[in-house]
């Protein structure tokens, strides 16, 4: 009769054993996961909280009355017939911070590897910006144009960049985008227009 006993007990303490194993298991999961995503998120309070800080120490916080505001003339160019026997042809934009703060110009970029562009600001040229997908840009460039102030920016078109011209007559139109700290157009886009032939 204990013999009996005792495997029952032996049987049941083996059913709860498995049974509170599972659940720890289950829970000690369950907290895992909890600790996680608790970490994650902990952290990217605490990167935002940082960068925050940071701009309020840095002055970084935009107070709009003082805020730059670019302004670019014309916003297209109509370059007319161009001849690919021509080779690369330019043109010019008028850049001037109408704002209150400086105007900081950070990268250009444009919408096509056959056309580059620059900022000319005091007889100064910067370097050469182009497609950012079809090369390496200029790194931790900068231009600042303080208020009532203007610069230029040159766009060249190079007419061989895609090879030997097939057709008669082709139509192109390119962007350029300027990028700056205007918090209302902080990505400003102009255009080129034109018709190329052989």
């Amino acid at each position: 009769m204990k013999e009996k006993m005792h495997k029952k007990l032996q049987g049941l303490k083996f059913k709860l054993t498995g049974l509170n194993f599972e659940r720890i298991i289950l829970a000690f999961v369950s907290l895992l996961v909890l600790v996680l995503i608790s970490a994650t998120f902990i952290s990217l309070y605490n990167t935002w909280s940082h960068k925050n800080n940071q701009d309020k120490i840095s002055g970084n916080v935009i107070n709009l009355e003082l805020a730059p505001t670019i302004k670019v003339e014309p916003g297209t160019r109509n370059l007319g017939t161009i001849s690919q026997k021509d080779g690369t042809v330019s043109t010019f934009f008028d850049i001037a911070n109408t704002g209150k703060g400086d105007l900081i110009i950070e990268y250009l970029d444009t919408s096509c590897m056959c056309t580059s562009a620059r900022i000319i600001y005091q007889n100064n040229k910067g370097p050469n910006f182009g497609m950012s997908m079809h090369g390496k840009n200029p790194d931790d460039y900068e231009v600042i144009i303080p208020p009532g102030e203007s610069a230029q920016l040159e766009v060249t078109y190079d007419s061989l960049a895609h090879g030997i011209q097939k057709q008669l007559k082709q139509r192109i139109v390119r962007e350029v985008t300027i990028g700056s700290n205007d918090p209302y157009n902080p990505q400003k886009k102009v255009k080129i227009e034109l018709t190329q032939v052989p």
